[in-house]
């Protein structure tokens, strides 16, 4: 913006100034100069300006009449494990109920093992701490960081493990070998750093569980990385909205000095603190503006499309939600209705991202091998939410017979049930199934039939037949074989 008068041309040569004013560009923008007004910003003293002796002996500023520069390009936020927590987890209202519908979600499948002294332990990780909060914990870490630590705590004299203590992942380094493996852990703790490396029998005390990270074999890559842009976009959009409120939603502008010269620096120093006392912040919205003669105020307009960052937000949110894998019509983001209801969208979060949560949940199965000296099974037992989410999943997939009876010249079938595992119902009316059937006369299985029945005549000549039940969608199921006067199986 150019204030105070119309500039001259910079295509024509101006002669000099009598007063000491110059002109730096005197014959038009060369490529030279162009190269280096791309470089750096320039400025120009113009002929009707005074020279810089004068300017200080008349008391006014020394600052140039106009200032070129070129916009910064955008500037993103860190990758780094503590900035994504501090800026989505501590400031995102988007990340941080992901975190915690995921976390509490995982939390409240149960853990379970076979093995006493394990499910001891599951139970009660620490003392005075129950099996919900130290899994919240460790899920926590593994969405924000991409990494999560279990330390196994052992008595003197003892080899299985009394406790397993989650560490958050920002006081865990890892220490490396020539050969670039992780040779020890370093933990830092009461001002000091510790070492926790493996044993003489190759076991470590320090369990990690990371997904894959291309960019680094040390440490997990954080879901959150890859929506920092959209956390950045989010954040940067709600500090834009909230100087607008500061504001009143009123529009920034510009004094112009309409008198063909500069401002005297007493006049601008008081101009300045009046303005800013009179004219800034909410309160003084919409106060009229008295200005003395040579001052004009320029107001700087707001398209609606500017002033409306409510798209763009929800956007930002959307992609945070999917890195996550939060259902963004679970966190009433609005225009995300795919699904149905909200039935539907809870299945799908259960699915989709909590029940994956058991190939971590296997992670403790072959690291609590050593210390207890046997084979362990740590498993996830899914209940309640979980269930219903993987059986109503499973309704219209067909399902595996369990019981074949072949007395002479029929065949009797069951079908397992739709309830829990373990609980087995005879097809009736209600709940008929379309069952498969296959013989073998002595060159293999062929001549498939089906019918709706639970018993159907056996084929004359057949040595085994084959029966499964076809889904809805008109799956197979799995094949279960039965020879010819075979008991219950």
């Amino acid at each position: 913006m150019i204030q105070g008068g119309s500039a001259p041309s910079l295509q024509k040569v101006v002669p000099a100034n009598p007063a000491g004013g110059c002109v730096r560009r005197q014959s038009g923008l060369s490529e030279q100069a162009g190269s280096d007004l791309r470089r750096r910003p320039s400025t120009w003293n113009w002929p009707f300006a005074k020279s810089r002796q004068a300017l200080k002996s008349a008391g006014h500023l020394e600052w140039p009449l106009v200032a070129l520069s070129e916009p910064l390009a955008a500037s993103w936020g860190s990758r780094e494990a503590g900035a994504l927590t501090r800026d989505g987890y501590l400031k995102n209202a988007v990340a941080y109920r992901c975190v915690r519908m995921v976390a509490e979600a995982a939390a409240s499948i149960p853990l379970k093992s076979g093995h006493e002294g394990v499910a001891r332990l599951i139970r009660q990780p620490m003392p005075e701490a129950a099996t919900a909060g130290f899994v919240e914990a460790v899920y926590t870490e593994l969405l924000l960081t991409g990494n999560a630590f279990v330390e196994a705590v052992r008595l003197p004299g003892e080899t299985a493990a009394a406790a397993l203590a989650p560490i958050r992942t920002g006081r865990v380094r890892p220490v490396k070998d020539a050969a670039g493996w992780v040779e020890t852990w370093a933990v830092k703790g009461q001002g000091r750093e510790r070492r926790v490396g493996r044993e003489a029998s190759g076991w470590c005390p320090m369990m990690q569980v990371k997904p894959y990270n291309p960019a680094d074999e040390a440490m997990g890559l954080p879901p959150l990385a890859a929506a920092r842009r959209a956390l950045d976009l989010h954040n940067a959009g709600a500090d834009w909205a909230k100087a607008l409120i500061d504001n009143a939603a009123k529009p920034s502008g510009a004094l112009v000095y309409g008198g063909g010269g500069r401002i005297p620096a007493d006049q601008f120093d008081r101009l300045k603190e009046e303005l800013a006392l009179s004219f800034f912040g909410a309160g003084n919205a919409g106060r009229p503006m008295l200005l003395e003669g040579g001052l004009q105020w320029q107001a700087l307009s707001l398209s609606p499309a500017e002033m409306d960052f409510q798209e763009t937000r929800a956007m930002a949110a959307r992609e945070i939600a999917l890195a996550l894998g939060g259902p963004p019509m679970l966190l009433g983001i609005l225009g995300d209705n795919t699904y149905a209801n909200y039935r539907e969208a809870n299945a799908a979060f259960w699915r989709m991202t909590v029940l994956l949560a058991q190939r971590f949940a296997g992670a403790p199965s072959c690291w609590l091998d050593e210390p207890f000296g046997e084979d362990i099974d740590v498993r996830l037992e899914p209940l309640g939410e979980a269930t219903h989410a993987v059986f109503e999943h499973r309704a219209g997939l067909p399902r595996k017979p369990v019981r074949l009876a072949a007395p002479p010249g029929f065949v009797r079938g069951a079908r397992a049930g739709a309830g829990y595992a373990g609980y087995w119902d005879l097809p009736d009316p209600a709940r008929a199934a379309t069952y498969a059937m296959e013989a073998d006369f002595g060159a293999g299985f062929a001549e498939r039939t089906e019918t709706a029945l639970t018993e159907a005549a056996w084929p004359a000549g057949a040595f085994t037949l084959r029966i499964a039940e076809t889904g809805t969608d008109g799956r197979i199921g799995e094949w279960l074989s039965i020879p010819a006067g075979s008991p219950y199986l």
